[in-house]
């Protein structure tokens, strides 16, 4: 896994996903989040780490529109809201010769991973992950992950 600084968040991205079926996992996180994190590896590493041990162990990597339940809160702290998580096209994410409207380059598509809350996944499960994403994108539009909301 690799974690890059950009302007007003962290990038954290797999490495070898695309290996298995093509794609590799993102996550954008606030550094406020980073620094809130209490166990000695935060939160939004355990969360990709078991994501990506999922996608080896069962063989079926994440593709886009792809949801995840969860009830527990990622970080432990019970008053987050955002637990659950939806899949979408990392578009600002290409390698050189890539297509940023599919989130695809050189061969190597890139899958998003952004936390939304319980309710947010039940609208993403009826009328589609960019139902959600959608209006998140309006305040937020690389969909940097927020789990107080």
């Amino acid at each position: 896994m690799h974690a890059y600084r950009a302007e007003d968040h962290w990038l954290l991205v797999t490495e070898g996903l695309a290996g298995h079926d093509g794609a590799e996992l993102t996550l954008r996180v606030a550094p406020d989040e980073l620094a809130a994190a209490p166990p000695a590896v935060p939160w939004p590493f355990q969360v990709l780490v078991f994501l990506a041990n999922s996608a080896v162990s069962s063989g079926r990597g994440f593709a886009e529109d792809a949801r995840l339940d969860n009830d527990a809160s990622f970080n432990g702290d019970q008053a987050a809201t955002a637990r659950c998580l939806v899949f979408v096209a990392d578009r600002a994410l290409t390698t050189p010769g890539g297509d940023p409207e599919s989130g695809s380059g050189a061969g190597v598509t890139f899958i998003q991973a952004v936390p939304v809350t319980a309710d947010e996944l039940e609208t993403a499960g009826e009328k589609g992950t960019a139902a959600v994403t959608g209006p998140l994108a309006q305040d937020n539009p690389l969909l940097v992950a927020r789990l107080y909301r």
